[in-house]
């Protein structure tokens, strides 16, 4: 079984990955998944940062007492991350009858001033900076949607500044909307 399994992945290997643009790993003793996957892709980031397993092993609950599902953003409170825009957007969506009730989590900090927009807003909820078990408390008990908003900014557009955020919220088993 586990010859075939092996054979299985270095086929699925060999016709997938010459045609994405990067492939992403985590980083193992020695580097040996990094040069395993460089003999099939040129572009190949191997991440040292990475979610620990543990965390999809919490186990999930799900939905708030209403039922509704919580929009959530871990990380820097600024523009060049979506923050105003996605503050805007939730603003627009929030009372949509076609879609089901909906609230705004916010887990960080940066800009005052977007600071103060987010904690005036009805039905946005600012956690401000939180601890990592908070944070997975939160993610492992609510029907959530992680966010991952970045500007097409040079800063965003560099292969070395990979965003873990959306590991983290994977690894928490919960899914993601990313740009």
């Amino acid at each position: 079984v586990k010859r075939v399994r092996a054979s299985l992945i270095r086929r699925v290997h060999a016709w997938c990955l010459p045609r994405v643009d990067v492939v992403t790993c985590i980083r193992l003793t020695d580097g040996r998944l990094e040069q395993h996957l460089r003999s099939w892709s040129e572009t190949v980031l191997e991440l040292h940062n990475y979610p620990a397993r543990r965390w999809g092993q919490q186990g999930r609950h799900h939905s708030g007492p209403d039922g509704s599902l919580a929009l959530v953003y871990v990380g820097g409170i600024w523009q060049e991350k979506g923050c105003e825009v996605m503050l805007d957007a939730f603003l627009r969506l929030a009372d949509e009858p076609s879609l089901p009730p909906m609230t705004l989590h916010v887990f960080g900090q940066g800009d005052p001033a977007i600071e103060r927009r987010l904690d005036a807003a009805g039905g946005v909820t600012f956690h401000g900076l939180s601890s990592h078990e908070e944070i997975m408390s939160f993610l492992t008990s609510h029907d959530c949607l992680g966010l991952v908003l970045l500007d097409a900014t040079p800063r965003y557009s560099m292969v070395s500044t990979n965003c873990h955020k959306l590991y983290e919220y994977l690894a928490a088993g919960v899914p993601v909307l990313a740009t």
